[in-house]
């Protein structure tokens, strides 16, 4: 296979079988996501590309930069890995003269910086999608509270809330009541009503969109209203089930 190099410069590059190799990608993959993310820099060849007898990308060639930032969007855990591979590939084109200890000192206080700027660049990364993901979590759990609290205003304005109900939200009147009976809500109703009035408790009037404006009754009306028709069968005999 013949290949057709296209570079800008002879500035070092980092090629798509290697990024592939490091973040264990399909090259195809790493190929299609070089194109989505550095299309003006493909075409202005800042990136250059390797091509095939036919025009096809075998491979793009990033520079170090491009190549870290390809990295960091997809995988913020080998920022460490391309910024060590960098160093290793910077230090291959220019060695130091080791026998001047003044010049071997600077290469190694230079790969000392580069590996702690890896490090921070890494746990900025880190922190950023934290922050992102905390935030993400934080609105999620807000808009859920203003979700419920909506709902409990709803229900309450539909008489059936914690802390009031209508007669026809009580789920247990079944159990005691045949509510088929003509009457039977209202007669229930009239009860709760006198019964709400000598326990101190005031029934609120919703609008209820099937009924018009009903009365809706305290929970604690409703407890006391279950435990007196639980202990004497004759209380409401009329609408009481046989």
């Amino acid at each position: 296979m013949n290949e057709i190099m296209t570079l800008n410069s002879n500035e070092e590059t980092m090629s798509s079988t290697q990024l592939a190799e490091m973040l264990h990608m399909e090259k195809s993959h790493v190929n299609r996501d070089i194109k989505k993310m550095f299309d003006d820099k493909i075409t202005s060849s800042i990136i250059g590309s390797s091509k095939d007898s036919r025009g096809y990308v075998t491979d793009y060639h990033l520079p170090e930069l491009e190549s870290k930032m390809f990295v960091a969007k997809k995988d913020i855990n080998y920022l460490e890995k391309i910024t060590q591979f960098w160093i290793n590939r910077n230090k291959a084109t220019s060695l130091p003269n080791f026998s001047n200890p003044a010049e071997a000192a600077r290469a190694w206080a230079l790969e000392y910086e580069q590996k702690q700027l890896a490090l921070a660049e890494r746990d900025e990364a880190i922190k950023t999608k934290a922050y992102i993901s905390d935030k993400k979590t934080a609105t999620a759990m807000n808009k859920a509270s203003q979700l419920s609290k909506q709902n409990d205003k709803l229900k309450e304005q539909i008489g059936e809330s914690k802390t009031y109900k209508q007669a026809k939200a009580i789920s247990w009147l079944p159990e005691y009541f045949d509510l088929k009976l003509k009457a039977a809500y209202s007669q229930i109703g009239r009860y709760l009503t006198k019964l709400s009035k000598s326990l101190g408790y005031e029934p609120k009037e919703i609008d209820d969109s099937k009924w018009g404006k009903v009365k809706a009754y305290h929970v604690e009306v409703i407890h006391k209203f279950k435990a007196i028709v639980s202990e004497d069968p004759n209380e409401l005999g009329k609408y009481r089930k046989a």
